[in-house]
């Protein structure tokens, strides 16, 4: 599965969603269980407690969304191992954490951290994991594992720095890459090997370019750039497999160039101004995906 699926489920589910808010007078919290894309997730915004464990038990939860974490939460990571069926964890957080309690965790395949704190997000070796396949990391040296694991399939690289060229070509079963909030890169390196299905980069003011340009528009299905001044979209022609495109970059002088990609079918222009006026592309596409994951095609 990849991060856009999730995003797609909820946009043309097959049934609809399932959704709960639980009070949880203990923690302090309204604790939800819902649907997605990756199975039931629970999530919790303050703390573990026994109304979270008998809710994971009651819907088998296998997805854990963590927020707002504080002081309280340090080194307290341990429950999700003691959770079989739980293969993806979400964690937003303002301070550092101890992660080590996850180490050889084999039932995570996807682990998301955003970090919304300053300097020191903390630190984990991400090899630790053998199943992971999805990530999402600060861009920091103390997360850089992240960049060499040859079996990931989605990488988003969310807030941080990092200065120039970000070499990303260990990643050769890469098919979907987000880069946001990142400032001073200016190039996203793949590999050759590499066919991406979802690429995803906003607020990246520095970034020029992801190379090699084949390694995006071979398989290319879904693309979203915001605010990304120097990023250059000519090489968009050539994705001729691509079907959804979301634009939100200033101005373009022209969409003409998106005319001969026989497989579009969304095009979003919201916060784009179009300088030549011409928009009948958009009369002609039918302005719907289809209910299908991007991850299988």
């Amino acid at each position: 599965m990849l991060y856009a699926d999730k995003r797609k489920y909820l946009l043309y589910p097959g049934e609809k969603p399932f959704s709960q808010s639980r009070k949880d007078d203990k923690g302090g919290q309204y604790v939800d269980v819902l649907n997605s894309a990756f199975g039931m997730t629970i999530r919790i915004p303050r703390k573990w407690t026994s109304l979270c464990q008998r809710l994971v038990t009651q819907h088998k939860v296998t997805s854990i969304e963590l927020g707002n974490f504080d002081e309280t939460w340090s080194g307290e990571l341990r429950f999700v191992n003691d959770i079989p069926l739980c293969s993806n964890l979400s964690i937003t957080y303002s301070i550092p954490l101890d992660f080590s309690a996850l180490q050889g965790n084999r039932n995570l395949e996807g682990l998301d951290l955003d970090f919304l704190g300053k300097g020191d997000p903390g630190r984990f070796d991400l090899k630790e994991l053998p199943r992971l396949r999805r990530c999402t990391v600060p861009a920091h040296e103390h997360f850089s594992s992240a960049f060499g694991l040859s079996q990931m399939v989605s990488l988003y690289i969310k807030r941080g720095e990092h200065k120039g060229r970000l070499d990303l070509r260990l990643l050769t079963n890469l098919k979907e890459l987000g880069c946001i909030n990142v400032s001073k890169v200016t190039r996203l390196q793949l590999s050759s090997a590499t066919s991406l299905r979802v690429l995803t980069l906003a607020h990246v003011r520095e970034l020029e370019a992801v190379e090699p340009t084949a390694s995006v528009t071979k398989e290319l299905l879904d693309l979203h750039i915001e605010r990304a001044p120097k990023f250059q979209l000519d090489w968009l022609e050539r994705a001729k497999s691509v079907e959804c495109v979301s634009l939100k970059v200033g101005q373009v002088p022209s969409i003409k160039f998106l005319s001969e990609l026989r497989h579009l079918q969304v095009l979003s222009l919201f916060g784009t101004k179009v300088l030549d006026g011409d928009l009948s592309l958009l009369d002609r596409l039918p302005r719907k995906l289809d209910s299908r994951y991007w991850s299988d095609r």
